[in-house]
């Protein structure tokens, strides 16, 4: 089973990959969040929400891409190799599960994976909302 693996890649991209200050900056920052979980008669969740630098509609569609990085720079300043996020959809998708982010510039990210309780159930809906209750904007870089 995959599934510690899928949570480590998981808090390690949302904590970096999005994190506080720009995508180029020359050293990796940890961005204030938090991780909530919940579950119901079906599934269980956890969602990662960080306040960072966040992504917009069109990153969000690419996010889990093989390879794909936030920074665009040939020379990579911060964040892994662009595997994580999707080797990590692929044990979710290997469980029956979800794995879906929501994000916004200024704002942050929130990733949410869901998983069934019971082997080979189906998902119809997650314990944990994607889109967070509250969305703040932050400031931009210093």
């Amino acid at each position: 089973m995959r599934t510690p693996a899928s949570f480590y890649s998981l808090f390690a991209a949302a904590a970096i990959v999005f994190a506080a200050g720009s995508p180029a900056a020359a050293q990796p920052t940890v961005a204030t969040g938090y991780a909530r979980l919940a579950a119901n008669r079906t599934a269980a969740a956890v969602t990662v929400r960080d306040f960072g630098v966040g992504l917009s509609s069109a990153d969000a569609q690419h996010v889990f891409d093989r390879f794909w990085r936030a920074d665009p720079s040939r020379v990579r300043t911060v964040g892994g190799s662009g595997l994580g996020l999707s080797i990590s959809l692929e044990d979710a998708r290997l469980h029956g599960g979800w794995l879906q982010v929501w994000g916004q510039p200024g704002a942050g990210a929130q990733f949410r994976l869901t998983l069934p309780l019971t082997a080979g159930g189906e998902l119809s809906s997650s314990p944990l909302p994607l889109r967070p209750a509250v969305v703040r904007r932050t400031g931009g870089p210093s």
